[in-house]
């Protein structure tokens, strides 16, 4: 969800498309439908999106073959079926997108709109898209081998960006488990068939990070709850300043940790 004025949100809905809500009023448009498509693909997954300056909403799509309950067969798959699209509400059309991506995640804005960040969640990296300059329209990695599954990506009071880590007990243990899983589709295809995979994140590690990167990729901290004993999965960080708020898809509750910053 993100919101573009004071009384209008903006809903990606997993399942049914991209909603304005008047959140004064109660009253709702469906802006993109469940039943588009680009290219012959229709979208199965939608996720996060973001609004630039110009109007266009860029959203991503995890998935052109799997929904939302069924993102543990994403997982496994571990297959380059989602894509990055942007609508403009100005000619109602899906203009272009960057297909062929891993499960394509959280979506946030750089500063001016000059480049968007998307996370792809199997690969453990953060891709940037520039919109504007020589680079426009290049692809290149933000910042790669993360520590565990990039989910969304949000802004910080820093100037940088948050990325809430998904699943990081994963990779942190003593025995990698997605790194071992990805290095055998063999064994990934016999999960698959013979359970939900889903069933099999109970099993991993407990273990909450989440990371502060400047505007290069560049680490400037991370915040972690090692057992996972309070926050053990993060999807969402919102950074007021003062207070950071985490969201998980498997939490709940939203937690909420207040800020200590230097002032130098």
């Amino acid at each position: 969800m993100k919101f573009e004025a004071e009384d209008q949100l903006l809903v990606a809905d997993a399942y049914l498309g991209i909603f304005r809500l008047n959140v004064k009023m109660g009253v709702f448009k469906n802006i993109v439908h469940r039943e588009r498509s680009a290219k012959g693909k229709y979208y199965r997954f939608f996720n996060d999106l973001v609004k630039s300056e110009d109007g266009t909403i860029f959203f991503s799509d995890s998935s052109s073959k799997w929904q939302r309950r069924e993102f543990g067969y994403i997982l496994m798959e571990n297959d380059k079926c989602g894509r990055i699209s942007w609508f403009s509400e100005s000619t109602k059309q899906i203009d272009s997108f960057i297909s062929s991506s891993y499960f394509p995640n959280g979506i946030v804005l750089g500063p001016n709109s000059e480049y968007f960040l998307f996370s792809e969640t199997t690969r453990f990296r953060i891709l940037k898209y520039y919109l504007k300059g020589k680079k426009a329209g290049y692809t290149e990695s933000f910042i790669a081998n993360l520590p565990g599954m990039p989910d969304n990506l949000s802004p910080s009071s820093s100037g940088g960006f948050w990325i809430g880590l998904a699943f990081p007990g994963g990779r942190l243990g003593s025995m990698p488990v997605f790194d071992f899983l990805f290095k055998h589709p063999w064994i990934r295809n016999i999960i698959a068939k013979v359970m939900d995979p889903r069933t099999l994140l109970q099993y991993l590690p407990k273990y909450g990070l989440i990371i502060e990167v400047d505007q290069n990729g560049e680490i400037i901290q991370s915040l972690h709850d090692p057992t996972g004993e309070v926050i053990s999965s993060v999807s969402e960080v919102l950074d007021t300043g003062k207070e950071l708020y985490l969201g998980s898809f498997g939490g709940p509750f939203i937690g909420r940790l207040n800020l200590t910053r230097s002032k130098n």
